[in-house]
């Protein structure tokens, strides 16, 4: 037996810029006269959302999709709400991920056989402990400190 997927309901196109989270709503509308639950599965590295959602008989709820990617690109991903009674309802989903703007350092100056400092706010807007990497373009004269930079889930630091 060869069984094809269903025509998705509708594309979705999310856009943003690496680190900062948007949230699309997806409204789901229930025809039956008692409450329907859906299991609720994403395929697309960034999407997140409930994985159990109930919408209330003869009535739509809203659900929330959040994409947060920690990578520059364009990406293809989905969102499936499945439920025994009513089948799959599926949405594909068009992800893209602009560069951030860059962070400069302000101008730096010390005595000579002195140094000075500066600090960077660095944040992991993940789910998942990460090990940051860093290059630098003048590693005569300046360095970074702690040399290995790993930041818990959701955690902001100053290095």
């Amino acid at each position: 037996m060869i069984i094809e997927r269903s025509i998705p309901m509708k594309m979705l196109e999310i856009q943003t810029v690496i680190r900062r989270p948007i949230v699309v709503d997806i409204e789901i509308y229930n025809p039956e006269k008692f409450d329907v639950v859906f299991d609720v599965v994403t395929a697309g590295d960034g999407l997140k959302g409930e994985k159990i959602f109930v919408v209330e008989a003869k009535s739509s709820r809203t659900y929330e999709l959040m994409y947060l990617p920690v990578k520059v690109g364009r990406y293809m991903g989905m969102i499936t709400f499945l439920n025994e009674m009513l089948g799959e309802i599926w949405y594909e989903i068009g992800m893209s991920a602009q560069s951030d703007t860059e962070i400069r350092v302000p101008l730096m100056s010390a005595e000579l056989g002195k140094f000075s400092t500066c600090e960077v706010q660095v944040d992991n807007p993940t789910e998942l402990e990460v090990a940051l990497n860093y290059l630098l373009s003048n590693p005569t004269n300046f360095d970074v400190f702690p040399k290995d930079i790993k930041l818990k889930p959701y955690e902001s630091a100053k290095i």
